[in-house]
């Protein structure tokens, strides 16, 4: 028994051991399972596209792949699927890998692993782009596009989110297409030019990515700088700060969303508004059958580091044409607040308006006048260096001296009326083309002698208004047309302004009887009428030959001139043309000195500069002194802080260049009235220095002053006022 029993023993013993041996194999069978995920390793972070790959090692196997339980893609082993992981959410996620061996499961793997991407929102803003493509780009240290990082598309303002794998080196964002509404007036401009951003690295999630035409700029004029010779990252980081000097930002734009509400005045987010929307309303001004391309032309104009309508000396088309020289800085002050009155620009965005982005928000020019004058300032700073070129234009057609010269939204340049030796009017015109640098020939050009000076409307028609009578000139017909409208008053010498409304201010003036007027006059050309003179308000006191100057803040400045006595008026008035009303006499600023027949100029600050004129009254004086108003302070400057002509002179002409500075020409010195000597100086005026210098050139008294689209003036005509007087029909062309 006891043998038995031991050999019984041994038997299970050597039983229990070989099932013991045989669940050991089974189990390191099991442990070295044949499926497995041979990336991306267990617990790891993730980005960009990452490569989930499976294998079942038995032969003929096949896998299947799951992405938090969701079949994702599947094929024979070993087999690999690239994961987007910018199209997900950062966190965990669980991936699960099936081996099937002839359609049965051969085993299973699972791991967990973390998406950690950089998730970036921004928008895309002209205004809002609806619809806009965003694609993000990795950048080669060349400045190029390199590999497509990320794509995305905006929602109907412009908003959009993408997730990205952080990047140590650059990445370009682009918007290209969708549409967007119009700041200026609510129209929508389709297909408008693309946008971009150019950023330094990207190490990390980003929200508040502003994607813009300042950012446009930045990249662009990065992109130049890196083809003259600097790295990228020095080129980026002068690109931005030339830029946001030159609108007046103090921050990247890239990072600046645009804002119209009354909370923003004085940020940075109201600046960049008033500059999209300044971009706006050029566009639609300079190419109003096609708008949505002057983005565009202003990167290529930019990217050599000035604006000056070129790229590299190669001119940039724009709008079926060319690109304006003045495109980047004068034009575009012009559109913000018709400092230039080049296109008619009174119209400008910062003046608000029907559909307007900041009327609809309660925002009114006077609120946007100091982030106004901030933008202008800068704005002088990216045309080109001056060079101060003087040289002879074309000869006029006929000599004339006072006659009026008005540029044509064509950017032609028409002469009309003025005094002659040939007759005492002269009756042609002249139309010259700063194209070709030609005056049209004799008989191509209208007979005519219209009542008054010329001044563009917002139809493009140029109006012409004196005595009772008025004409409108066409320049698509190359014509002149009697006007149904009468003015109320038969006076001539008054004043006329474009207001940001469309209608003309006619003020003051001299009657039939010499005797100065107090009265007013608006012209309406939507309907082509004056208003009644019940409806028009009354100036505080009478002048004739004062100046008029429109403010930022959507006033007119009216100033001095000649009263009903020899003496000249030193007062001024202020008309509101939201309210029709003239500001009570009390609260209008005294001008240091009375004069008539000055030089009124609005300059880049906001600051009106008004010069020379004269007092006297069969004898005039001509001064050489100057006056500084400030609307912000609502005073004029102390004589003390007020510069000197080097030539006394009056009515003489004034320019604001591209360049911030004040060319003033020619005019009458101080010989006597009516044998006033013709001063030929000119003088140009800094506000940087706050000074004059003289500049000794060809000028008349009665020529005529024009800014021309290439940035250079045209002076044409004008008289030696000896005995006898001389008309001369000369031209000289001025490179600032």
């Amino acid at each position: 028994m006891h043998i038995l029993a031991k050999r019984v023993g041994l038997k299970i013993v050597a039983a229990v051991s070989l099932i013991l041996i045989f669940s050991l194999g089974f189990e390191a069978q099991s442990s070295a399972a044949p499926v497995s995920i041979t990336s991306p390793a267990a617990n790891s972070f993730v980005s960009a596209t990452a490569v989930f790959t499976c294998a079942d090692t038995a032969s003929g196997a096949t896998v299947n792949l799951y992405i938090n339980d969701v079949y994702v893609a599947g094929g024979h082993s070993p087999f690999s699927y690239s994961w987007n992981t910018t199209a997900k959410s950062n966190g965990s996620y669980y991936l699960v890998c099936n081996g099937y061996v002839n359609g049965s499961k051969n085993g299973s793997v699972a791991e967990n692993v973390k998406v950690l991407n950089a998730a970036v929102a921004g928008i895309a803003v002209q205004n809002g782009m609806n619809g806009a493509a965003l694609t993000a780009k990795a950048v080669n240290a060349n400045g190029t596009d390199g590999a497509t990082l990320a794509t995305a598309t905006a929602n109907s303002s412009g908003q959009f989110t993408m997730n990205i794998a952080p990047q140590n080196g650059p990445v370009r964002f682009r918007a290209q297409g969708g549409s967007y509404v119009s700041e200026q007036n609510g129209a929508t401009i389709s297909a408008p030019s693309a946008l971009s951003a150019l950023l330094p690295n990207l190490p990390k999630s980003l929200s508040g990515l502003s994607i813009n035409p300042l950012s446009t700029f930045i990249d662009a004029l990065a992109q130049g700088n890196i083809s003259k010779g600097q790295n990228l990252a020095t080129a980026l980081s002068n690109a931005t700060a030339s830029i946001e000097i030159d609108y007046g930002i103090s921050a990247n734009p890239a990072t600046v969303t645009p804002l119209y509400t009354k909370a923003a005045v004085g940020t940075d987010a109201r600046r960049l508004g008033l500059v999209l929307g300044a971009i706006v309303n050029q566009d639609q001004l300079a190419c109003p059958s096609d708008p949505g391309e002057l983005v565009a032309a202003l990167t290529s104009d930019i990217s050599d580091g000035v604006f000056d309508g070129k790229e590299f000396g190669t001119p940039v088309p724009y709008c079926s044409g060319e690109l304006w020289a003045i495109a980047g800085n004068a034009q575009s002050s012009d559109a913000l607040s018709g400092l230039q009155q080049l296109t008619l620009s009174t119209r400008g965005f910062a003046f608000g308006g029907t559909n307007n982005a900041l009327t609809l928000d309660g925002v009114s020019a006077a609120q946007v006048l100091a982030d106004v004058v901030r933008i202008e300032s800068g704005l002088v700073r990216g045309g080109p260096p001056s060079v101060n070129l003087w040289g002879s234009g074309p000869s006029l057609n006929t000599a004339r001296a006072f006659g009026a010269a008005v540029l044509l939204p064509n950017g032609k340049v028409l002469i009309v009326g003025g005094e002659s030796s040939e007759g005492p009017v002269v009756t042609s015109t002249e139309l010259y083309n700063p194209t070709t640098n030609t005056f049209a020939p004799p008989g191509s050009t209208p007979m005519n002698n219209p009542p008054g000076g010329p001044l563009l409307l917002p139809n493009g028609k140029v109006l012409f208004a004196g005595g009772t009578g008025t004409e409108l000139y066409d320049p698509t017909t190359n014509t002149f047309a009697p006007s149904t409208a009468s003015m109320n008053n038969n006076v001539g010498e008054f004043t006329e302004t474009l207001l940001p409304n469309g209608k003309v201010l006619f003020a003051g003036g001299l009657d039939n009887a010499d005797n100065s007027v107090s009265s007013t006059e608006l012209y309406d050309p939507a309907t082509n009428k004056f208003a009644p003179p019940a409806s028009t308000p009354v100036m505080n006191a009478a002048r004739f030959d004062a100046t008029a100057t429109l403010l930022p803040n959507g006033q007119v400045l009216i100033a001095g001139g000649f009263g009903n006595s020899p003496d000249v008026s030193a007062s001024t008035e202020l008309y509101d043309s939201a309210t029709n009303k003239f500001a009570p006499a009390a609260s209008t600023p005294i001008m240091n000195t009375g004069r008539g027949g000055a030089t009124a100029t609005l300059l880049t600050s906001g600051k009106v500069l008004i010069a020379g004129g004269g007092a006297g009254g069969i004898s005039i004086i001509p001064f050489s002194s100057a006056e500084l108003y400030d609307p912000q302070t609502n005073k004029f400057a102390p004589p003390a802080s007020t510069p000197v002509m080097n030539t006394p002179r009056t009515d003489a002409t004034a320019t604001l260049l591209p360049n911030g500075k004040v060319l003033i020409a020619g005019g009458l010195d101080d010989t006597g009235f009516k044998q006033l000597g013709s001063t030929e100086t000119a003088e140009l005026y800094n506000p940087a220095t706050n000074s004059f210098a003289s500049l000794f050139t060809d000028f008349h008294a009665g020529a005529t002053e024009t800014l021309l689209p290439n940035g250079k003036v045209l002076i044409a005509g004008g008289v030696y006022i000896f005995q006898p007087e001389v008309e001369v029909s000369t031209t000289v062309l001025y490179t600032p």
